[in-house]
């Protein structure tokens, strides 16, 4: 029996970061992604999956990468956010991608 290449504990919050900065993310390839800018221009709201999520304070080019990647990790996202913090602003964001179901994390 093939091992499942997702494991729902990690979509359900729970040790989402296995590897720390080296997990290992996927966005789903099926996966229609809507990006729009808040009319205020202080974040992006994004629709996927049929969930609608508001990312702030986020440069366009983070959104962009973030969405045009199949996989991405970690050290990619602060390599994306050079100014922010991991511990306090990328793994909070990240974690909310994965328990809205927006990306994976992959085994």
């Amino acid at each position: 029996k093939p091992s499942a290449r997702y494991s729902f504990p990690y979509q359900a919050g729970f040790n989402i970061f296995p590897h720390c900065k080296d997990t290992k993310f996927k966005n789903p390839k099926l996966q229609r992604v809507k990006i729009s800018e808040l009319a205020d221009g202080s974040g992006y709201k994004i629709i996927a999956a049929g969930k609608e999520i508001t990312l702030r304070g986020v440069p366009e080019s983070f959104v962009i990468n973030l969405f045009n990647q199949d996989f991405f990790t970690g050290n990619d996202a602060i390599a994306w956010l050079p100014d922010f913090d991991w511990d306090i602003d990328i793994a909070p964001l990240l974690s909310r991608l994965v328990t809205q179901g927006i990306i994976f994390v992959e085994n």
